[in-house]
């Protein structure tokens, strides 16, 4: 790889959009319920940053743990200029113009990076993914000192959770939080744009400039990336998807029903693949060349305790992991451990109990020990040593 150099324990990168480094972390930010600001809890966020430049080019904020709907979600932003996200945010006199598809994407070890699906998507998309070699976390700094960065200024507002308890200490953060979901977005988004205008210390300029500098030149002015043909398939490469076969009444998926219209279009039996209801949408994506990109939606109602695909995945693998087989070789595990660590104990207790009576005194109370006397050895170690 010849745009990167390793030298004294770190990694350069010469060239906007030549690496990318995704990686996520939880806000430290409570956020809240939209209505009735009731405590919903921490966000998770996931970054991708170009490497060379420290510019950001995407992220996304969600309340389920790192997924592969989250790495898509997030990279989907990244490749599109974000004019319009201002402007949903009421933001449209900021300026973010970092936007692109990388050569080369870095991540850590993760899941969502090593699963089939996402590494099958980057092939279709001719993306080189890169896993960061083991031992070598160092190789992540840049994306790791930029969550630092926006961190940090999270621990400036109500409802902070800071980094850690001691910082912390007696603060009341779920009682101090004022932000809604959607207010810790904007707020995301108005870290970021300040981020990209202020000058990075080892870069000198600001990451704007830097990620204009590093692309190619034209009169004097960078040429900007060329734009993703079709960003919403670009997402569906990415995104999670699931299968089931057509009935008469639709498509049955984990106690789900779902039906439309469409589906009189598709043979009944045939297996349709579909992106799988997100966020409690109420609808799938259908990915039939039939009706492809079109939405079925949900006709069992919405329960209050519905929980989203991925979610249910991981559900799904808790309680495999709790099944009666696995928990009677752990109960087996732990009661053998524990009779290994009982006659250990007794074995222990039986042997210092039989040196105490050798020595003739009485259990539970240490030999007396010879007074020394200048130029000799006691008794015991005299005789051990005449014995050698």
């Amino acid at each position: 790889m010849e745009h990167a150099a390793r030298f004294a324990g770190t990694r350069q990168v010469v060239g906007s959009l030549k690496e990318v480094q995704i990686d996520h972390t939880p806000i430290d930010l409570i956020a809240l319920d939209e209505t009735r600001r009731y405590v919903l809890g921490r966000m998770w966020l996931t970054l991708v940053m170009c490497t060379a430049s420290r510019a950001v080019l995407g992220f996304y904020l969600s309340f389920d743990a790192p997924s592969m709907e989250s790495v898509a979600r997030a990279m989907a932003m990244s490749v599109l200029p974000k004019h319009d996200l201002l402007a949903a945010l009421g933001l449209s006199n900021m300026i973010w113009d970092a936007y692109g598809l990388g050569e080369e994407y870095f991540t850590d070890r993760a899941a969502e990076f090593r699963c089939d699906e996402f590494l099958q998507a980057c092939k279709n998309r001719k993306i080189t993914c890169r896993l960061r070699p083991v031992g070598k976390k160092h190789w992540g700094g840049h994306v790791e000192r930029l969550i630092g960065t926006i961190m940090g200024k999270l621990h400036m507002l109500p409802g902070t959770t800071f980094s850690n308890t001691k910082l912390r200490k007696h603060y009341n953060a779920e009682g101090s939080a004022m932000f809604s979901a959607s207010e810790v977005l904007k707020i995301v988004a108005t870290e970021i744009v300040e981020y990209m205008h202020t000058p990075h210390g080892p870069l000198g300029i600001t990451p704007q400039q830097a990620f204009h500098d590093g692309l190619p030149q034209h009169e004097g002015a960078p040429i900007m990336p060329a734009l993703v043909k079709d960003p919403r398939q670009f997402l569906f490469d990415f995104m999670p998807k699931a299968s089931a076969k057509n009935c008469k009444d639709g498509l049955h998926w984990r106690k789900n029903w779902y039906f439309s219209d469409l589906l009189r279009d598709i043979p009944l039996g045939q297996k349709i693949t579909f992106i799988p209801d997100s966020n409690k949408s109420g609808q799938i994506i259908l990915l039939h060349p039939a009706h492809h990109g079109k939405t079925v939606p949900r006709q069992n109602p919405v329960m209050y305790d519905d929980v989203s695909y991925e979610k249910e995945l991981r559900a799904a693998k808790r309680q495999r992991a709790l099944a009666p087989e696995c928990v009677e070789q752990v109960e087996l595990a732990q009661s053998v451990r524990e009779g290994i660590i009982a006659a250990a104990a007794a074995a222990k207790k039986a042997a210092l109990k039989a040196i105490k009576q050798e020595q003739g005194a009485p259990f539970g109370l240490a030999p007396p020990q010879p007074a020394l006397q200048k130029g000799k050895l006691p008794l015991a170690s005299a005789s051990s040593n005449a014995a050698r």
